[in-house]
């Protein structure tokens, strides 16, 4: 059931993005990206950081205190891990980006705990990446 949400989810991101970079934004996907590009966003880090942050990290705070607040600072953590390449990109000092991404975070939680499955949330995360990767 899991795979089913992460692909219903997936699809539903993707047209958001569509809608997004077609239509408001009249752009195109880029396409044109080095295989470097496509395995760390698209694969690498959708697995490895779902795998870690609600795999193994959410399940060990959670039994320490109470699901809200393990979520927040699960996310928290999310955001963090972000910053050594936000920094090497110069992108750091874009404070809607931090937002975004801690809310992402809360969101893989409340997918993950819905869905009871972390294939939902590695496929929701990778296809998340694979459109911000080709816009």
């Amino acid at each position: 059931m899991g795979l089913f949400w992460g692909v219903v989810l997936a699809l539903l991101v993707g047209l958001y993005f569509a809608f997004e970079t077609y239509m408001i934004n009249q752009q195109s996907f880029q396409f044109s990206l080095s295989i470097d590009d496509y395995l760390n966003g698209f694969l690498m880090a959708g697995n490895a950081e779902e795998i870690v942050f609600r795999g193994l990290i959410l399940q060990e705070i959670n039994k320490k205190m109470a699901f809200w607040k393990a979520n927040v600072m699960t996310a928290l953590l999310f955001l963090v891990i972000h910053y050594p390449v936000w920094i090497y990109n110069e992108k750091f000092f874009h404070f809607g980006t931090h937002v975004y991404v801690f809310i992402l975070g809360l969101l893989f939680v409340l997918v993950y705990k819905k869905t009871g499955s972390l294939w939902s949330v590695i496929i929701l995360h990778a296809l998340h990446n694979f459109f911000v990767t080709i816009i």
